[in-house]
């Protein structure tokens, strides 16, 4: 069963209840607990309670609410998947600035969720997001000027925009910013930096990243040629399933049973 990812749904805060209450009053304050209540209910994986909860807060306005029911349209949880009632949610909190629906957001426009692809406004609501700080819409800016989609391409700029989240950890970005070091596009090529970021990435367990690493000591490509460092990390991505990498590992164990 799917269930809600962390990540993608916001919290709030329990202490800033006192706070509603003082400045907005019991109502504001009764909105509050019905988000919260509803954050319980998903986290137990009663969707139809949160589905109640949720719609209560969101149709008062309550951005975080709207944010959440916009995943569980979008993910189908407790209910069939609706894309077109998802981009509506994501757009209600989105317009009140909320990050994460932003974030959404963009990912619907550049995938087309609910029939609606639009790489421009794909790339205006993850540049909103971006602003805000967050590292998915970062990397994903970065994809879209690398790729020209919604926006003229530029390398450069996708490099920028890669390396903003890369240095907030995000994964993804760090092994697009390490491939670029690696080919000299958008930046000049320098496979020291370049490893740097694929080991960055094949820490957190991108086999990409681990693969690439693994050709790199292979080849000697930024320093001496390192077996021993190679094979293990073409192990690590061979054991998450990457192709070219069990390839090397049945090829290198096929030798050393020659010997």
């Amino acid at each position: 069963m799917m269930r809600m990812n962390s990540e993608e749904i916001d919290h709030g805060v329990m202490k800033t209840f006192v706070i509603a209450l003082l400045l907005f009053g019991v109502s504001q304050l009764a909105l509050a607990g019905d988000f919260e209540e509803g954050l319980a209910a998903a986290g137990r994986e009663d969707y139809a309670t949160a589905l109640q909860k949720w719609e209560k807060a969101a149709e008062a306005g309550h951005a975080n609410a709207q944010n959440n029911l916009g995943v569980m349209y979008d993910k189908g949880l407790g209910m069939p998947k609706n894309p077109a009632e998802a981009l509506s949610w994501y757009h209600k909190a989105a317009e009140q600035g909320h990050v994460l629906a932003q974030y959404h957001l963009g990912i619907a426009y550049r995938d087309g969720s609910g029939d609606a692809q639009d790489y421009a406004e794909a790339f205006k609501w993850f540049r909103k997001a971006a602003k805000q700080g967050n590292a998915g819409a970062q990397n994903a800016i970065g994809a879209l000027f690398q790729q020209g989609q919604g926006i003229s391409q530029n390398t450069k700029k996708a490099a920028k925009w890669f390396r903003k989240a890369a240095e907030q950890d995000d994964m993804e970005a760090q092994l697009n910013l390490a491939l670029l070091y690696s080919i000299g596009e958008g930046v000049a090529q320098d496979f020291s930096v370049a490893e740097k970021w694929f080991r960055k990435a094949a820490e957190q367990g991108d086999m990409e990243a681990q693969y690439f690493l693994g050709a790199m000591y292979a080849e000697g490509r930024g320093g001496p040629q390192n077996l021993e460092e190679a094979f293990k990390w073409y192990r690590k991505a061979a054991d998450q399933g990457h192709r070219e990498a069990q390839q090397f590992i049945s090829t290198f164990d096929s030798l050393m049973n020659k010997q």
